[in-house]
């Protein structure tokens, strides 16, 4: 692990991680939080009462396009009651008994460039994490990532993992107390859910959730694929998208992390926004045809032959379009081996390009249908509301059926 860690805290990795030097004890886990116009008392919802022997590090941050907002000011009043000190890169606080809080401040002065947003903030916090771990000051070598907005289970950090992932995403659900926002998350949930669910019963490499705050790397994996992207958007997707290629992506068995479902511009897609454009009524959410998984299953089972023919079909003219013959052409010059050809083929076709099929074969012929029509469909029910078809599908994704 070394190696790799070395070469990527050498080269790729933020400024900050020279904030290392203010640890000089030893921590058996770290773990990641983002805050951009948060509160500090949701701190004492987030973490377990049992967690100890816990460095938290809280990147508080504004991005430039929020400089001098009402948002801006509530981050700078962030950082006073964590107990950070302005105008310095980092400070170490006692928070209680075994856990310390590494709070960075990326509000005073150096703000967090718009296009780069949450990524950058994951980024400086999971390097700084890495570099505690390299320098043997956390022991367990995972990066646990989360959000300000959720509530982690009990046993999170005891919660055993598969020594042999690249990254982990715990079970989630969306939760609040408000009767719209709650339905929404559920409805916003339920399509996360059945885009996965598809993408297991096509046979996908890719089929798992994205979700920052349920997240947790293997560092030596985190070192190799150079770390969070620095995005706006999308930084958790990108990253396991390039992790899936090293080793699986595992759901371990525990109690879901609970989100706040909650309205938010703080990205410029997720959940928030999409909360916020969700219809009320369940009925009029759209979803993919579940026709296109089966498609999609179709398109990696040519890409897996010994000898890809794209053919005049949908598919193959969708695959062609995606430059599937000049890739899949290179691909077999530079690999001897049918394993490594087919490895290869994959890592191209990959979980953004699985997405992109998605949409050309939608436009291509097969529109959007009510997700809950979409969702029945696949369970061979007649009815069911939002909230029940989204725990069928919860259920059936802890089972393990539908792969």
């Amino acid at each position: 692990m070394k190696n790799a860690v070395g070469a990527y805290l050498a080269r790729y990795a933020e400024s900050e991680i020279a904030c290392a030097d203010l640890i000089s004890k030893d921590y058996r886990h770290v773990l990641v939080i983002p805050m951009f116009d948060e509160r500090a008392e949701q701190l004492c919802a987030l973490l377990p009462e049992a967690a100890c022997d816990l460095l938290v590090i809280c990147v508080v941050n504004t991005p430039t396009h929020a400089a001098g907002s009402d948002a801006h000011r509530r981050s700078a009043e962030l950082l006073a009651q964590l107990g950070a000190r302005r105008v310095q890169t980092a400070s170490l606080v006692r928070y209680r008994d075994d856990v310390d809080l590494l709070v960075i401040d990326r509000v005073s002065n150096l703000l967090v460039p718009r296009r780069q947003g949450v990524g950058l903030a994951r980024k400086i916090g999971a390097d700084l994490a890495l570099a505690l771990i390299h320098r043997g000051l956390v022991h367990t070598p995972r990066i646990y990532c989360t959000d300000a907005d959720v509530v982690l289970p009990a046993t999170y950090f005891q919660v055993p993992l598969d020594d042999q992932a690249a990254a982990w995403c715990f079970p989630y659900e969306h939760v609040s107390t408000d009767p719209v926002l709650h339905q929404r998350g559920q409805c916003y949930e339920l399509q996360l859910r059945y885009y996965r669910d598809g993408l297991a019963r096509a046979g996908s490499r890719y089929a798992f959730h994205s979700i920052g705050s349920a997240l947790c790397v293997d560092a030596d994996s985190y070192a190799k694929v150079r770390g969070f992207p620095r995005r706006a958007a999308g930084e958790d997707f990108y990253l396991l998208n390039k992790l899936a290629k090293l080793g699986a992506i595992s759901t371990p068995s525990c109690p879901p992390i609970r989100i706040e479902a909650r309205y938010s511009t703080r990205v410029p897609f997720g959940t928030g926004p999409a909360l916020a454009d969700m219809p009320d009524e369940p009925d009029c959410v759209g979803s993919f045809h579940p026709q296109l998984f089966a498609q999609l299953a179709s398109a990696l089972a040519r890409l897996a032959a010994p000898k890809f023919t794209p053919g005049n079909d949908p598919v193959g003219q969708v695959l062609e379009g995606l430059g599937a013959i000049d890739k899949l052409a290179r691909i077999n010059i530079q690999h001897r081996s049918d394993a490594n050809r087919r490895r290869a083929t994959l890592d191209w076709f990959d979980g953004l390009r699985s997405l992109q099929f998605m949409h050309r074969m939608r436009d291509a012929g097969w529109p959007n249908q009510p997700l809950l029509t979409s969702v029945r469909e696949i369970l061979g029910l007649a009815g069911g509301d939002v909230t029940a078809l989204n725990c069928m599908l919860r259920n059936r994704e802890a089972s393990g059926a539908g792969r």
